[in-house]
């Protein structure tokens, strides 16, 4: 498997104990990052990412870490991994990318070792400045535990 569309086919395919989650963060026009009201399972390991806009962005700003909120912003994708432009963050668009995070399992840091998240741990969406556009993201995560 060569490409994210290869990836995303072979992880809708439903291995087994693969599991999918979806959560919406709403960033406000003067925000650069706002958190999800619904919380990440405890000991969920991301395997894959897609993020749908309702919005598209007017600043020229990039979407640059998914984490959660406490001190882990990038947990999930750590920004250099990104190519989430203002052009790819329209209305109607989806991007998609490998977790490769400390608590991913794209290409795990920390030696390779993956590190869950924990209980309570709502998504954060951090963008390298304000969006200029109420958006609302909708990520939908595939991974293991949890």
């Amino acid at each position: 498997m060569s490409s994210s569309k290869e990836i995303l086919a072979y992880v809708r395919g439903g291995p087994a104990g693969l599991k999918k989650i979806q959560m919406t963060v709403a960033v406000a026009a003067a925000s650069a990052t706002n958190d999800s009201v619904a919380s990440v399972p405890a000991n969920f390991y991301p395997l894959f990412m897609h993020v749908d806009f309702s919005a598209g962005i007017t600043n020229a700003v990039t979407l640059d870490d998914i984490g959660t909120n406490s001190t882990d912003e990038n947990g999930f994708v750590r920004g250099g991994a990104l190519a989430f432009t203002a052009a790819k963050m329209q209305a109607g668009t989806s991007v998609e990318c490998t977790c490769n995070g400390a608590k991913g399992m794209g290409t795990a840091e920390l030696g390779g070792e993956a590190v869950p998240a924990v209980a309570n741990e709502p998504l954060r969406l951090t963008y390298s400045g304000v969006t200029g556009t109420a958006i609302t993201a909708t990520v939908t995560m595939w991974g293991c535990g949890g």
